[in-house]
């Protein structure tokens, strides 16, 4: 397994930043493109969650590729889980958490005793060709 991890400070300036470092290690890795483009968009909806509502100076990214699976883990200081909002038809944000659901293989939030909470999701690598982010759970 490989696993990296970046901090950064948690303003909305530096969501890009974020999907374009897991993007890079995934790549690195040898992850395919047709499962970076999902990757890409559940970091930016995790870490976009993490700066808006995690209450801290920074957020941590981590990227774990392992054998079928790569994951990611964002980690934040406000102890609460994210919601699955029922937005309105015309409001433009709340589906972010909706988006990880249907889209990552698995995906959950890991609670920090000592401050805040990590929201995770996972991808299963499938081979070249396959449907990529398939819900198993």
């Amino acid at each position: 397994m490989r696993s990296m991890e970046l901090r950064l400070p948690a303003h909305p300036g530096h969501i890009r930043h974020g999907r374009q470092w897991v993007r890079r290690q995934a790549v690195a890795c040898g992850v395919h493109d047709h499962i970076l483009r999902v990757l890409e968009l559940l970091t930016s909806e995790v870490v976009t969650n993490a700066v808006k509502y995690g209450g801290g100076r920074e957020v941590r990214v981590r990227v774990a590729v392992e054998d079928d699976v790569v994951r990611v883990g964002v980690r934040d200081t406000n102890p609460e889980p994210p919601a699955l909002l029922d937005p309105g038809e015309v409001e433009l944000g709340g589906r972010g958490m909706h988006l990880v659901r249907s889209l990552a293989q698995a995906w959950g939030v890991v609670e920090h005793a000592e401050d805040g909470k990590s929201v995770w999701f996972a991808l299963a690598l499938a081979p070249e060709g396959a449907e990529a982010g398939t819900r198993a759970g």
